[in-house]
């Protein structure tokens, strides 16, 4: 199965394009009159501009799923995707100081596998959602009406 399958699925573009779109709404939300080597730029308006055009694209390409949870994946994968690239593009980038860069490789590793701790860990599932659980593939695995 190729990586942007779901991507492709939800929003019909892969991660290239994503990946693209967040840079450009980053760029675009540049205010110019700050530092030239890193400006400053409006987080909230690049990112509310990213999330409407992602939750647009799972509107329109619709089926039988949660929107809530099917947009939430959408907008979790792009945003994680971009940051993990860039701030490995950053790592590599040998205009940077070496030890700078060493620590951003480090502390980009120790960011992806906490993600990916905080998604399957299920510790707190319980707590988070008060329902009964059942393991779906166990040996008292039992199935209701609810679809």
């Amino acid at each position: 199965m190729n990586k942007d399958w779901f991507l492709k699925r939800t929003t019909r573009y892969d991660s290239a394009h994503w990946v693209d779109r967040v840079q450009k709404a980053v760029w675009d939300s540049v205010d110019h009159d700050t530092d030239p080597i890193h400006p400053e730029c409006d987080v909230r308006k690049w990112m509310h501009e990213v999330i409407d055009e992602l939750v647009t694209q799972v509107e329109e390409n619709e089926g039988r799923y949660d929107g809530n949870i099917r947009s939430a994946y959408v907008v979790s994968m792009v945003f994680a995707i971009w940051a993990s690239r860039i701030a490995h593009a950053k790592a590599y980038d040998p205009n940077r100081k070496l030890t700078h860069r060493r620590k951003a490789l480090k502390a980009h590793r120790e960011t992806t596998l906490a993600m990916i701790d905080a998604i399957t860990d299920e510790t707190h599932d319980s707590l988070y959602f008060a329902q009964e659980w059942n393991p779906p593939y166990g040996s008292s695995a039992r199935g209701g009406n609810f679809e």
